[in-house]
């Protein structure tokens, strides 16, 4: 089966992509489209050059009120590990961490997890 989408040198990061619209590539359109379709689309910042996938578009003031239990907005998933490390950090449980950002406990063991295999606890 072929792929729909024609190969193209993305106009944000430059690689070899399949095109997504608007000269993209999939993963700088999902990152236009996140931002609510600006004028500008956002920089590039993909795992190739120096960032984690989810140290992309990480808003630390969406984190804090997530961490201060005023969730108001969804947090992606760069976010809510952000939240949960800082949750941790101050001794609550699995349990009480997913309540407080809404989420299945099940996501919280999975962050963990991945959160004691970067650093090593």
């Amino acid at each position: 089966m072929s792929n729909p989408h024609p190969t193209i040198t993305c106009r944000n990061c430059g690689r070899d992509r399949p095109h997504c619209g608007r000269g993209l590539c999939s993963t700088c359109y999902a990152r236009w489209t996140y931002h609510g379709r600006p004028d500008t689309v956002p920089d590039a910042q993909h795992p190739g050059n120096g960032h984690s996938a989810l140290e992309l578009d990480i808003d630390e003031i969406a984190v804090s009120r997530a961490v201060a239990g005023w969730l108001d907005t969804p947090l992606n998933p760069g976010e809510r590990r952000t939240a949960i490390a800082e949750l941790r950090r101050q001794g609550l449980s699995q349990r009480q961490i997913a309540d407080r950002l809404g989420c299945a406990k099940r996501t919280v063991e999975r962050h963990y997890a991945a959160l004691n295999a970067t650093t090593g606890a």
